[in-house]
């Protein structure tokens, strides 16, 4: 069957896409045919299909340029996995990711303009026994298509997301799903022309509101109703087409917005019919049988420890490099991490994906809040929500150096230069322990015991770079700080 060359050009959201595909959908009437024709079901096999979760494993490939330029974030491809399996919830079909994602740097795969590269990338690159699917810039001028002779499905980038059904629409196909408005593919439908005149360019018998033989028509499906708008269409408040039909016993009808094979808009979009999802179950049990697995464990994902997350919320740290850490949420096998200049995060200065609990930054703006969070993920989990998240401002010094600066410490001279003494009058009555000279990432550069009576204390400073200091007094009470510049000769 492997030999049969089918492509399934897949619908093209022009709501949410950033580009502007050249074309809905060129699938031919022969590849659809062949499709529906080797579905393992009959008519009378609709059935009643199992609703507990069917685990499919999921190839992604991300398409890059050659430069490794012009890819695809993780955290949008972890959304659109979850809108994915969101669609295919009642059906009981759930892909998750049994490899990681594979990354091919390749412009000419990336934005193919004709169906050849992006089978050849499919024929070159796909892994057996598995849903692949490959996420590239411009899929042959649509939203995606799905070509058996490649068998593996092409999505665009800009066609992706939170309330994108393309993937959804794509592997409808996959799993054996023509369109609904089957046999009108490219054929502009206008009801001030008779419907019985179309019927020499439709390539299936017309179907009618009132059916005897829908299972034999159009899409075959008796749930599905008919449909005869073969472009992209917004729907009303009932998520019905606005645009009016006649079929050809002059009844008549809208389509239905909601079904994802549709090329109803994405708002409309949210539901495969029954028998749509039990094709689809019998496509994988029969057809597809080579995607089951004998044994898969489910991996859940805990609840995160924030009393672990550091630093802690509202602390004011040190601006330069500052890392960011929690412990391991149990189930996760990674994390995405936002650092933002607000809240609500839409002014994100850093979004990674990271395989350990931990992250460091190049910098902070200084005396500005910032906004952290992170979302725990794994190979089954798309869905999880982000963590609340912590603040912290940006600062020359920490919160801890900035509440142990003491003023009752005196140092001269400031700026003091390199190698010079360093003169330190305490005017408090408390026994000095130690005495210790920090940089500003912390590190001492210097420690010593003075005797504790002195209140005048010189320091013989070693060579040290120009900047800021910290001078850390401990005693029996606390420790006391305060800061002094270094300046070079």
């Amino acid at each position: 069957m492997k030999s049969i060359k089918l492509i399934l050009l897949g619908l093209c959201p022009v709501v949410l896409s950033a580009q502007n595909p050249e074309s809905f959908c060129g699938t031919s009437f022969g590849s659809q045919s062949t499709l529906i024709q080797s579905r393992k079901i009959s008519v009378d096999q609709h059935k009643e299909f199992s609703q507990l979760p069917i685990y499919v494993p999921l190839q992604v490939h991300i398409v890059q340029d050659d430069n490794g330029s012009a890819g695809y974030s993780y955290l949008n491809l972890m959304e659109s996995i979850c809108t994915l399996n969101e669609d295919f919830e009642p059906s009981g079909l759930q892909f998750y990711l049994e490899n990681p994602v594979n990354y091919i740097n390749k412009t000419a795969w990336n934005t193919h303009l004709t169906y050849n590269p992006g089978e050849e990338m499919m024929i070159q690159s796909n892994v057996p026994n598995m849903v692949n699917c490959y996420i590239v810039s411009n899929p042959a001028g649509n939203c995606g298509y799905f070509t058996y002779r490649g068998d593996g499905v092409a999505l665009s980038k800009g066609c992706l997301g939170k309330k994108s059904h393309t993937w959804a629409h794509e592997l409808g196909h996959y799993f054996s799903l023509g369109h609904t408005f089957f046999g009108w593919e490219g054929i502009v439908y206008n009801s001030s022309k008779p419907t019985e005149e179309y019927q020499s360019q439709v390539r299936t018998e017309i179907e009618n509101v009132v059916r005897d033989q829908c299972h034999n028509q159009a899409d075959h499906f008796c749930d599905t109703y008919p449909d005869y708008i073969s472009n992209r269409w917004s729907c009303d408040g009932n998520k019905k087409s606005t645009l009016v039909q006649i079929d050809k016993n002059g009844i008549s009808f809208t389509s239905d917005g909601t079904l994802f094979m549709s090329y109803a808009s994405d708002a409309c979009m949210n539901r495969f019919s029954t028998e749509q999802m039990a094709d689809m179950n019998n496509f994988y049990s029969f057809n597809r049988s080579y995607l089951k697995r004998n044994q898969i464990e489910f991996k859940a994902i805990s609840n995160i420890d924030y009393s672990s997350f550091k630093p802690l919320d509202s602390s004011t740290i040190y601006y330069k490099n500052p890392t960011f850490t929690w412990d391991p949420v149990p189930g996760a096998d990674g994390y995405i991490f936002q650092l933002s200049r607000n809240d609500i995060f839409t002014a994100v200065l850093k979004t990674v994906y990271l395989k350990t609990p931990f992250y460091q930054t190049d910098s902070l703006v200084l005396g500005k809040n910032h906004y952290w969070r992170i979302k725990p993920l794994n190979a089954f989990n798309f869905c999880t929500p982000f963590s609340n998240y912590h603040t912290v401002v940006g600062s020359l010094l920490s919160s801890n150096q900035q509440a142990e600066i003491n003023t009752n410490i005196k140092i001269y001279p400031s700026p003091v230069q390199s190698g010079q003494k360093l003169y330190v009058e305490n005017k408090n009555t408390d026994r000095i322990l130690s005495i210790a000279i920090q940089d500003l990432t912390g590190k001492t550069i210097m420690l010593f015991n003075p005797i504790h009576t002195q209140d005048h204390i010189s320091i013989d400073l070693p060579q040290l770079k120009a900047g800021l200091y910290y001078l850390i007094m401990k005693s029996n009470t606390g420790n006391q700080s305060t800061k002094f510049i270094v300046t070079n000769p």
